[in-house]
């Protein structure tokens, strides 16, 4: 059912695994209650049509909150700390160029640093409020 050798570059996330999983198994996903994970099956099957069923993914912090954005082949790192516990500057990467992360160029994009933001704030009052992302 999944071809091998193929390689995909939309945008998932781990919690999708818990949704596929269970349409694949034709189990019933829960509607009493949102379920953040989608449906990448056709993604894995290697629609070549398929598209990321999410607008961004979001990294959560331990006790609660966003830590950070991944919206297209965009990393935003809203919440980070020195050993000191003093809050550093947020962190944007441009994940096509920079995968290991090594090249902060949030003052290069202020307005795709305040959407992104803005989006992770969105996520975390959803969250709060037990809505869908």
């Amino acid at each position: 059912m999944i071809p091998a050798g193929q390689e995909c570059r939309e945008l998932t996330t781990g919690m999708d695994l818990f949704t596929t999983m269970a349409v694949v198994a034709g189990a019933e996903i829960p509607s009493d209650r949102p379920i953040d994970g989608k449906n990448i099956l056709p993604l894995m099957k290697g629609d070549k049509k398929a598209k990321s069923p999410h607008k961004a993914v979001f990294g959560f912090r331990p006790r609660g909150g966003i830590e950070s954005v991944r919206y297209l082949h965009w990393k935003l790192i809203i919440s980070k700390t020195d050993r000191q516990g003093k809050h550093l500057p947020v962190e944007l990467y441009d994940l096509r160029k920079d995968l290991k992360e090594s090249n902060n160029i949030a003052t290069q994009y202020p307005d795709l640093v305040r959407d992104m933001i803005r989006m992770g704030e969105e996520a975390d009052r959803a969250i709060k409020e037990n809505k869908e992302i």
